[in-house]
Formats: C-alpha cells, structure tokens, sequence
C-alpha cells in the first residue's frame, strides 16, 4: 500500500467525485481511478461505488476512511514538523476553544506563541468540547481547550489536562424585574436562554430539586446569547470570569444554590505528539490559563 493511494482515497470520499479528488489533489481523473482500483485490488473489497450522488464508500469504504484519514493527517503532521525543526517551514497551528477561552486566555497566550513563530499560520475554531473533541481524535484539530462536561468519559485516545475551573453564575439585565431572586425556585418560571449544552442547565436545576425551566432557547452565538441577556427579560448562565463586550449591562443574581462548577483543560491526542508549532502554542496557553487561575 501506498502513501498516495491513502492520499488520493481520502480525497476522493472528501470530494464525492473523481473530478473533484483529481482537482484538489491536482493530477489527472486518470490517475485517481488507477490508484483507487490498485488499492481496492490489494484489499480484495470495493471501497467505493458510483451513485447518482456521486461516488459514496461503500460500508467497507466507511470503515478505512475512518483509518485513512487519521493517516495522512499523522503523515502530513510528520512532515511540517521535520519542516519545522528544519527551519525551512514556518509552521502551522489548528486548535479550538470555547468563548470564554477565546477571551480570556488566546490572547495573551498568542503574543508569546508569535514570538517564537512569527509567520506561523494560525487556525482557531470556536465551539464546545463535545462538538471539538471529535475533531482532535481525528486530527482536524491539534489540541482543543473547553469545558470537560458530564458526559465526557476517559477513553485512550484522548488525554486532558486540567487547566483551571469556571464558577458559574446566573445573570440577566440590570433592572430586571426577577432582581431581588435569591433561589433558583424563584426563576423557574423565568425565559431561560443558553449558549451551554441544554443538559448544563438541567443539571443546575436537577441538583436544586428543581425541574427544567421552559421555554429553554438555545444560542449557538455567543454575541447573540449576551445581546439578547442584555435586551430582554431572559436569564442566562456564564462563568463569573466573563467579561462584558461593552460597558456592564449585565448584573449577576446572588443566589443562596451553587451552580455545578466546570473544569477547563486542553485536549489532545494521547499517542502522537505536538508539532513544535502546535507545542509552544499549547505551552502558552497553559500559562496563560495559570495566570488566570490565580486570578480567580
């Protein structure tokens, strides 16, 4: 088997088409078909089948995409790291993070990875650690920092490194007509908005005794989730550490219940290591979120 034949297998699932694969990987359609034929012929299976959709992995396909892709993405992360401690390549870098991680710890960590790697490029992808997990274990991502939430659940694949901890705090807009609350009890009935996966929310008011508020809307924009907290009669909940985007609109409720807490940490594959470029960035950001952690 080789190295190209996993090259132009990948491309061509990615892709759905002969033409496509052969456009992405810039050589002829020719020479895919020949590549894939010689591949499925070492197998002894059919990897893929045409349809009117384009060219679709069979269930055979399915299973070696998943192999093959975390392949060429460990070979194409062996070669920019010979690239790198070479000095001939500058080095690229493609991590995820939460909001709150964007905010309070890329920034500072970013000053100091740029003085090592100036011409780095950089990728960051923004989103929870249930949705940027899955993109560390097959290396689209990295490393990912977030939230370890309830169901994440130890596996060999995935190694986390706690970081520091989020107190969690309701809040809503100043003067809102709930103000005086001091219990959960008292904002059951409220409009409840959130930015966190639902089940957080359910779990504050599950460990409270209490049953899940509705209505319940879920924001996937974190903009949108603070402007609406700042505009309406709805209530959220955010890490105390939050900072407001513009002036302080939002006011926390003191509430007599403590709201489950949530460790922040890095995750990253436990069987390969970090580019150079990939390594200092995460050295960074754990030294930022140090700094954090003493803050409190």
């Amino acid at each position: 088997m080789r190295l190209n034949q996993i090259r132009d297998f990948v491309a061509l699932v990615e892709g759905g088409s002969m033409s496509a694969a052969a456009r992405s990987l810039g050589v002829s359609q020719p020479a895919i078909t020949k590549s894939i034929r010689a591949l499925e012929a070492e197998l002894h299976v059919q990897l893929v089948q045409r349809t009117t959709r384009g060219v679709v992995p069979t269930r055979y396909g399915r299973l070696f995409f998943a192999r093959a892709k975390v392949a060429r993405a460990e070979l194409e992360r062996g070669v920019a790291e010979l690239g790198q401690l070479a000095g001939f390549e500058a080095g690229s870098v493609t991590f995820g993070c939460g909001p709150i991680v964007a905010d309070l710890v890329v920034p500072e960590a970013m000053v100091a990875f740029r003085t090592q790697f100036p011409q780095a490029s950089v990728r960051m992808i923004e989103g929870f650690a249930n949705a940027l997990v899955p993109k560390v274990r097959d290396e689209t991502l990295d490393f990912a920092v977030g939230p370890r939430l309830p169901e994440f659940r130890d596996e060999g694949g995935i190694a986390f490194r706690p970081l520091f901890v989020h107190d969690r705090v309701v809040v809503g807009r100043r003067g809102h007509p709930l103000a005086r609350a001091r219990s959960l009890g008292e904002l059951v009935d409220a409009a409840w908005l959130t930015f966190e996966p639902s089940d957080l929310l359910r779990r504050a008011f599950s460990s409270a005794g209490l049953a899940m508020p509705r209505p319940v809307i879920q924001c996937e924009s974190y903009i949108g989730f603070l402007r609406l907290l700042e505009s309406t009669d709805m209530l959220g909940v955010v890490p105390r550490a939050t900072r407001p985007l513009s002036g302080d609109p939002l006011r926390i409720f003191e509430l007599s219940e403590t709201l489950p807490k949530l460790t922040v940490g890095m995750f990253t594959r436990a069987d390969s290591p970090l580019t150079p470029a990939a390594a200092v960035l995460a050295k960074a950001v754990v030294a930022s979120s140090r700094k954090l952690a003493r803050r409190g």
